[in-house]
């Protein structure tokens, strides 16, 4: 068993676990200050954040860190890729269902300008020397890429200051890295969407990263939720429950996830595998899909 140190916080609208694998244990201390750095630089829900700035200046350039300028190239990279499934300009969206309120409790709410529509301008979006400029109308929501990206940043961070191995788990996504604490692959659970706190799987990876998005977390009203459609501008209507993707990074797993809310299971394991990913697709009536390159991940 190697030595290891391990760390739980609330961050990004769930809770974070991190572990740090090897003789530098004591970087297990700036894994909430990492965090919460990046959370207060994309949160929707935070007035002077990044995304916030950026969502209010209706087309004028606003001045943002390095680490948000990473995020928006993701966001285009993904929607580009994806033909458009991947939309991270469906905020307006996502508030016209009810998604306005922070679910933390914290009673924070998301503020966007009048002008702001959907589909937004993702082509005609401006990135130069640490400055950005939103085609007037457009807005961004970091969602999941943010918490995989985030998870992908720290667990590097670890690894470069000198961890041996690091696991960071953001609300059930989680990016793997170096040396595990019983030094074989890292063993990753897979919740049993209609069992919340068991798993009814488990996979095991040396390096890379597992996302799961869920139908059935995040319901404003009548039978919408939180991840829409770009083919209709509403929540998806795809018997789909659950998807989980296995990548090289936390952000792209996130990325593919959505995939499986668009299309239908066999079509949608499809583009995720071109999109070199592997996806378990859980629907709603029990049945369980997998991709063919799912099988060499399980424990």
């Amino acid at each position: 068993m190697n030595k290891h140190a391990v760390t739980k916080f609330a961050a990004m609208g769930g809770l974070f676990e991190v572990t740090v694998v090897g003789q530098k244990l004591e970087l297990i201390s700036s894994a909430q200050d990492y965090i919460s750095t990046l959370e207060n630089l994309w949160s929707r829900f935070e007035s002077d954040s990044d995304i916030s700035r950026l969502n209010a200046a209706e087309g004028k350039p606003v001045l943002v860190s390095d680490q948000t300028c990473l995020l928006i190239k993701l966001m285009i990279e993904s929607h580009v890729k994806t033909d458009g499934i991947y939309d991270p300009t469906i905020l307006p969206l996502l508030i016209e269902i009810g998604y306005d309120e922070s679910k933390t409790g914290s009673g924070k709410k998301t503020s966007i300008p009048a002008s702001a529509t959907w589909p937004g301008n993702l082509k005609d979006i401006e990135i130069e020397h640490g400055i950005v400029k939103l085609p007037k109308g457009t807005t961004l929501d970091s969602g999941g890429i943010g918490k995989g990206l985030a998870a992908d940043l720290l667990s590097q961070f670890l690894m470069e200051s000198g961890a041996e191995g690091a696991l960071v788990s953001a609300s059930g996504d989680v990016v793997a890295h170096g040396e595990s604490i019983d030094g074989n692959s890292w063993k990753i659970g897979i919740e049993d969407p209609f069992n919340p706190g068991t798993e009814f799987e488990k996979i095991q990876i040396n390096e890379g990263a597992v996302a799961t998005s869920s139908s059935m977390k995040n319901t404003f009203g009548d039978h919408n939720h939180h991840l829409i459609s770009t083919a209709t501008g509403k929540s998806s209507s795809v018997n789909i429950a659950t998807a989980s993707v296995v990548a090289k990074t936390g952000a792209n797993a996130e990325v593919l996830t959505k995939i499986a809310f668009y299309y239908e299971p066999q079509q949608a394991i499809e583009l995720i595998e071109k999109l070199n990913g592997s996806v378990l697709i859980v629907e709603k009536n029990g049945e369980i899909t997998r991709s063919q390159n799912w099988s060499k991940f399980v424990a």
